[in-house]
């Protein structure tokens, strides 16, 4: 069995960037690359469904 996991969560810090992808909640944003985390986790998701047909394992 193999797992994949990634962790999502935000840090109590100001966003004073000014760029597009800013959090949009005043006081917390996505500081320590979690939200790249995720990103890296559900590419590797897609690529995976992606070749469902050619495992011989179970993939849920």
């Amino acid at each position: 069995m193999v797992a994949h996991r990634a962790d999502f969560d935000a840090l109590p810090i100001q966003d004073e960037k000014d760029v597009s992808y800013k959090s949009t909640v005043p006081g917390v944003m996505h500081a320590c690359g979690h939200d790249g985390h995720t990103a890296t986790l559900l590419a590797v998701a897609k690529v995976l469904a992606n070749r469902r047909s050619i495992s011989k394992g179970i993939l849920s």
